[in-house]
Order: structure tokens, then sequence, then C-alpha cells
């Protein structure tokens, strides 16, 4: 038993239905007894297949079964992971006609810097593109 929590330590062996990660295991072994490179960095290719490993069965368990860096798995796991693509933020153009007499209405506008113009009229408006144009413009 661990003493935090007493919670069972959990430690992860590699079995018979571990066929892959086993190799992987063997190849690691072969690579730490005699192929350390020049710099003595655990090569890609083992580094790829450990992070195939654990985004299908946990860091942690792959970490221990390979004696591997979990830490550093993790953060490998992690910079191999597919990222949503952060939306385009495009400027909006809304087209409305304000004919009724006496309309009120409001437009609030925000540059991309941070700077806000607020508009509240009533009857006809003034000429919108230009003066947006100018606002945007002074503004940059």
């Amino acid at each position: 038993m661990d003493n935090r929590d007493d919670r069972p330590t959990r430690r992860r062996t590699i079995g018979s239905g571990d066929a892959d990660l086993a190799r992987l295991r063997r190849r690691l072994q072969v690579w730490r007894a005699s192929c350390r490179g020049p710099s003595g960095r655990i090569p890609e290719a083992l580094w790829a297949a450990a992070v195939e490993h654990a985004r299908r069965d946990g860091v942690e368990g792959v970490a221990d079964a390979l004696a591997l860096n979990g830490p550093a798995l993790a953060r490998r796991v992690e910079a191999s992971s597919p990222r949503a693509p952060m939306p385009a933020t495009k400027p909006l153009f809304v087209e409305w006609a304000l004919s009724a007499p006496g309309a009120q209405w409001q437009l609030e506008v925000e540059s991309p810097q941070g700077a806000k113009l607020s508009l509240r009229l009533t009857g006809p408006g003034p000429d919108l593109p230009r003066l947006l144009a100018s606002f945007l413009r002074a503004r940059s």
C-alpha cells in the first residue's frame, strides 16, 4: 500500500496481451545497453512508439512499463495531440435600413485595438460606412 490516501500503488506490468509494448520495451533495453548515440537521447522513433502506446493505454502505465520519464512522455503526448483550430475572427458586416421616422437605434463597435464607439440616435443615421471607416482609421 502507498501511504498517500491509503490507495494501492498501481504498477504496470507487461502481460501476454501486450506483445507490441513488450517488443518496444526490448528495443529500448537494447538501445540502453549498447546504442546510446552521441547525445545519449532516446531516438525519436522509440519516443514516437511510446507516445502511440501512451495515447492508447495511458501515460503513467506506459512510462512505468518502459522505464521512461513520465512527465517527458506526457509532454510528448500533449505535443503530438491534434489541436482544434482557433476560430477565425473576421469582422462582421450587417446591413439594415432605418426608414421609419422617429426610429431609435443604437450601434456599438469595438476596434481590434479595443477602442469603442457607441451611437444612440433617433431618426435617419449618418453615413455609417464613412463613419466606421473614419473611426477605424483614427484608431489604427
